[in-house]
């Protein structure tokens, strides 16, 4: 998890917010499809 944390902060600076948004988007997308399958 702490890595997870530090490639989102890390993304985070070279990112606009809405890029920033979609990265979060994808990650909890993945999260749930990994959660129902």
């Amino acid at each position: 998890m702490t890595n997870l944390l530090y490639i989102i902060d890390n993304h985070a600076g070279g990112m606009g917010l809405e890029e920033f948004t979609f990265f979060i988007g994808t990650m909890a997308l993945m999260g749930a499809s990994a959660f129902f399958s």
